[in-house]
Formats: C-alpha cells, sequence, structure tokens
C-alpha cells in the first residue's frame, strides 16, 4: 500500500519546519481492505482457539 505524507501545522513559527508534524493518507479502498482483511483473520484465530486467553497486547 501506498501512503501519501502531508505536513500538519501544531504550532509556533509558520516557517519553522520543526512546527510540523508528519501524516501519512492512504486511500479510503485501502483501509477497507485491510480492515476487512484483518476481520477475517482474527474470525479465523478466534474460531480456531489459536489466540491465548491471557494475550491482550495484539487481539
Amino acid at each position: 500500500k501506498q501512503a501519501r505524507v502531508t505536513q500538519i501545522y501544531k504550532y509556533g513559527p509558520k516557517t519553522d519546519m520543526d512546527d510540523y508534524r508528519p501524516i501519512s493518507v492512504i486511500s479510503v479502498v485501502a483501509k477497507l481492505f485491510e480492515r476487512v482483511g484483518f476481520n477475517q483473520l482474527y474470525s479465523f484465530f478466534d474460531s480456531n482457539e489459536l489466540l491465548v486467553g491471557q494475550q491482550s497486547v495484539f487481539r
């Protein structure tokens, strides 16, 4: 997937590049496919009991 990086102004003088933060903008279609893929994988792992009950960080 590809993203377009753009700068968002934070505070301070607008001429100082340190006062901007980068954000990545990806297409809605890419976000949708990513979400659908995640939901399918999560459902598969959950239904086959491949996720440990004590695991909470990467769920």
